[in-house]
């Protein structure tokens, strides 16, 4: 029969553990276990510990993940910062030498600099002390000008001795004294030498006449001025110098006692002196003496141009200008005739020749006077245009009042001047004339103005914008022949219009009128024009210049609003 197991078995096997405390102990001695029990706790616990290790890995793991998402989740951009640092860094070593050579640049560019300002400076003082030594010369030139004015005999010393030349001498020596820097002027006393009084050398009309482009010895005029650029000598003469600088000429009619009347062209320096002088005068000067002056035949009409030695002078400027002028107030009667035989006319044309003359290679602008019949008056366009009562220039409409660019007036009264279109012909051809200002007037023998005014007394009703239509004055030429000045402009030359501007109406077979002379004259030839320097030909008459724009847009049609009534100041 089996035997009981003792207690201390029993509580071995049920704990599975040995206590420590004194009871049973885990000695060989006083402990009894089963043979298959160790084997098993061993299984027992390395199972265990396998598994605690295979979870502390696992834990390891996790925790490896978790700290690799916070260290990416703390600076997400990491990667993308680090390598433009590196990209940085690399342009930096790439400035690196491109800021030391800008900064290299930049002072040598520095030292430059100064050195320019310091040129401009060198520059700045040469100018001031050529200014100066100019001044000085001009003061010495007009010093020894003035002691030979006076009649006395001097001594120079230091001087220059050459032959006069063959053509354009003037002066009647066969020598010419040039003096220099240090020429040296003194007072002659009791000279046994007879010398010759040195004057001005004038010509008249038939001396220049018969020494026309012979290239000979060049002589002075003094008469008295007609018109000035087209404008009739008066106080309200205005010079436009804007105009005058472009041109670089001015044109002057000048008559000597009851002579012909020639034109005279001032050129560059002599313009500018011209407009200085003229400008200068509280009263419009009338006498007027040029030196030095070489006569030319342009567009068949003598003319006297000046050189770069002619000296302008008016009225009171030197003894011959005030004996003229003390004879033209005795006889202002006699200086206003003028000898219509011998002033040259433009060249008769008719309108195929005019058209032919406008095809020519070369041609120029030129005036022509040609007989032709008034077909009709062009309808459906302005006939007349509003210009400054002053210089007849074309008026422009500011907020309240009507200005002029010309005057330079910010108000002005405003004058209706013709500016109407014909349709006529004559045996073989046809075409259409513009008349101009007084053009109009010696057509139908009525102002512009006056005929404006009578339409708008007989029909108050209208408003001042009101289309002005054309008057009985004109229709009533229709049929009439007549003797027409035109001018071939620049517009017909360049083929931007055919209509003909006419200067002049004539009765047929009628001289030309006294004054206003300057449409009777063609341009020069090219050849003529380039023994004058390749200047601009042909004369500037009054403000033909502005009234061939107005012709171009009046032959394109011009607006009705151009006829609109004027406000009179």
């Amino acid at each position: 029969m089996e035997q009981p197991q003792s207690p201390f078995i029993q509580r071995i096997k049920s704990s599975g553990t040995i206590s420590i405390n004194g009871s049973p102990m885990n000695d060989d001695k006083n402990e009894e276990l089963s043979p298959y029990s160790l084997p098993l706790r061993k299984m027992e616990v390395k199972d265990s510990v396998q598994t605690k290790l295979g979870v502390a890995e696992e834990a390891t793991r996790r925790l490896a993940e978790i700290l690799e998402e916070l260290e990416s989740l703390t600076d997400p951009m990491r990667k993308e910062v680090s390598a433009i640092r590196k990209r940085v860094d690399a342009i930096n070593r790439e400035l690196k030498p491109l800021g030391q050579s800008c900064q290299k640049k930049e002072k040598e560019f520095k030292e430059a600099l100064e050195a320019y300002n310091e040129k401009n400076k060198e520059k700045a003082m040469f100018i001031r002390k050529l200014v100066e030594l100019v001044a000085e010369s001009e003061k010495l030139r007009t010093t020894k000008l003035e002691e030979l004015s006076k009649s006395i005999d001097i001594s120079l010393k230091n001087f220059y001795v050459s032959k006069s030349k063959i053509g354009y001498r003037v002066a009647d020596p066969v020598v010419v004294i040039t003096f220099s820097w240090n020429s040296a002027l003194s007072d002659l006393n009791d000279s046994s030498v007879v010398f010759p009084e040195d004057r001005f050398r004038f010509y008249r009309y038939e001396e220049f006449e018969a020494a026309c482009e012979l290239k000979g010895d060049l002589y002075d005029y003094v008469g008295h001025m007609k018109s000035v650029n087209g404008q009739t000598l008066s106080d309200s003469l205005v010079l436009d110098e804007g105009e005058i600088a472009s041109k670089r000429h001015i044109l002057v009619h000048v008559q000597t006692h009851d002579g012909p009347v020639m034109k005279l062209y001032l050129w560059d320096k002599a313009a500018v002196d011209f407009c200085k002088k003229f400008k200068a005068y509280e009263n419009t000067p009338s006498v007027i003496l040029v030196t030095t002056l070489n006569p030319k035949r342009l567009g068949g009409a003598l003319s006297l141009c000046s050189l770069s030695s002619s000296r302008v002078f008016f009225d009171l400027d030197v003894q011959p200008t005030r004996d003229y002028l003390t004879w033209l107030g005795l006889n202002s009667d006699v200086a206003n005739r003028v000898n219509a035989d011998i002033v040259t006319k433009a060249e008769t044309a008719t309108i195929g020749e005019l058209f032919s003359y406008m095809k020519q290679e070369g041609a120029k602008v030129a005036w022509f006077e040609c007989t032709a019949t008034i077909d009709d008056v062009v309808r459906g366009c302005a006939w007349y245009y509003i210009a400054c009562g002053v210089c007849k220039t074309k008026a422009t409409k500011g907020p309240t009042t009507l200005m002029c660019k010309k005057c330079g007036k910010a108000e002005i009264a405003g004058v209706a001047e013709y500016l109407m279109r014909l349709s006529v012909y004559d045996n073989n051809d046809q075409a259409t004339f513009v008349l101009l200002g007084d053009a109009g007037h010696e057509l139908t023998g009525r102002q512009a103005s006056e005929l404006v005014e009578s339409y708008f007394e007989a029909n108050e009703s209208v408003g001042v914008d009101h289309v002005v239509p054309v008057p009985q004055a004109l229709i009533d030429t229709i049929g009439q022949t007549h003797k027409f000045v035109v001018k071939v402009s620049t517009y017909n030359l360049t083929g931007k219009t055919q209509a003909l501007t006419v200067t002049k109406v004539l009765p047929p077979q009628a001289p030309a009128p006294e004054g206003d002379l300057e449409e009777n004259v063609t341009v020069p030839s090219a050849k003529e024009t380039s023994q004058l320097g390749n200047r601009e030909d042909g004369p500037s008459v009054g403000n033909e210049e502005s009234a061939d724009g107005a012709v171009k847009r009046s032959s394109d049609g011009i607006e009705s609003a151009e006829a609109k009534r004027a406000k009179y100041g």
